[in-house]
């Protein structure tokens, strides 16, 4: 593990282009082992809240200013001001733009009260995200459907990283999503720091009962049913 980490180490502090920087802070996020690496996430940071310089496009800007947010700068709005019109409304050129689309979208989350900007943000992201769903490459469309349902910042990082390793969403896409669920009836059991290992289990097991029951709960067939009860029997 160790090992690990120093590699990792190497890579963000080798790691140059502040666009990259952020999307390697970012993948470290999402897999809930950002805090092994808190200085020099640190250091990345500081060095990149300074400019918005080489933050140009949508996606970008977004993401500059949600991680810069969500680690505690104080970043101002005004990085979306040359994404709107002379109306004040943001643009419609951006409307074929589903990458800095979803990116706003993550970035708008994350509003203090009376941000309208950000409100705006949210609505226009959402709503064009929506009306083109049907358009966009599977991958894509399951990305900014998880989105809509669930932002970055809300998700349970550690158990979600471990749901995607496993694999089953890409197959049984219908279930509902209830990991967040799944974690904090978790921790409502066991919310000592030591029993981590045991609120990351019981999730498995709760969401994995829910997929179950979501499972015989659509519109299977019978004999779909009895070939799924065979193969969990064996």
């Amino acid at each position: 593990v160790e090992e690990l980490r120093r590699e990792v180490r190497q890579i963000i502090t080798s790691t140059t282009e502040q666009v990259a920087q952020l999307e390697l802070i970012d993948s470290l996020e999402r897999l809930g082992v950002a805090y092994h690496f808190e200085s020099e996430i640190k250091r990345s940071l500081d060095a990149i809240s300074t400019s918005t310089r080489g933050f140009e496009d949508l996606y970008s800007s977004s993401l500059w200013f949600r991680i810069l947010r969500q680690y505690g700068y104080n970043v101002s709005t005004e990085c979306f001001s040359r994404f709107r019109d002379q109306s004040s409304r943001f643009s419609e050129n951006l409307c074929e733009d589903v990458r800095g689309l979803l990116s706003l979208y993550e970035a708008s989350q994350l509003a203090c009260e009376g941000e309208t900007v950000l409100e705006e943000a949210s609505a226009f992201s959402s709503d064009h995200l929506r009306a083109r769903i049907s358009r966009m490459d599977e991958r894509m469309s399951r990305q900014v459907q998880r989105a809509l349902q669930v932002p970055l910042h809300r998700r349970v990082r550690r158990v979600e990283a471990w749901w995607r390793d496993l694999g089953l969403g890409k197959h049984i896409s219908f279930t509902r999503d209830r990991l967040v669920e799944s974690y904090f009836m978790a921790v409502g059991k066991m919310h000592e720091p030591q029993f981590s290992q045991y609120r990351m289990q019981l999730s498995r097991v709760s969401y994995l009962m829910a997929t179950i029951e979501d499972i015989f709960g659509e519109h299977q067939s019978v004999e779909e049913l009895e070939r799924f009860v065979q193969v969990v029997e064996r």
